[in-house]
């Protein structure tokens, strides 16, 4: 697969991933990535500094690796939280040979979850930033 330039790529993000013989799949790990325009930031010690002010015209972007909370029902979500879209992908099975992601267009997290709940039947979970904080949920 990784040599198979056929498959389309999930443009460089990397998604760690173990693999688990008691379900005989792989379990995606979740995560949060940043990126930002070049800006200098002042930080001093002892003292909170908010980051992520940023905006895509800047060039930033934040991206939340979602997961299914169901090791037998494995999917990864990458949501861009800037740009409120959302690339869900589950691996290739037996049953699922498609490789290209559903694209969701959504308005926030909570209404991205409540999607993907409703029309596939899975819980995702992992971390957000909202407010210069880091969640998990």
């Amino acid at each position: 697969m990784l040599e198979n330039t056929k498959i389309p790529t999930i443009g460089d993000f990397v998604i760690g991933c173990l693999f688990t013989e008691k379900y005989s799949s792989f379990i995606y790990e979740d995560s949060i990535s940043f990126a930002g325009s070049l800006k200098t930031i002042t930080i001093s010690a002892n003292e909170w500094t908010q980051i992520g002010n940023e905006t895509n015209e800047d060039g930033a972007f934040i991206v939340s690796n979602l997961i299914s909370d169901q090791v037998q029902k494995p999917a990864v979500c990458l949501f861009f939280e800037y740009g409120n879209v959302a690339f869900l992908y589950f691996p290739i099975t037996e049953n699922h040979r498609e490789t290209r992601p559903i694209v969701i267009k959504t308005q926030s997290r909570n209404q991205l979850q409540n999607y993907v709940l409703e029309n596939f039947g899975l819980n995702l979970i992992g971390f957000t930033f909202k407010g210069g904080k880091i969640n998990y949920k």
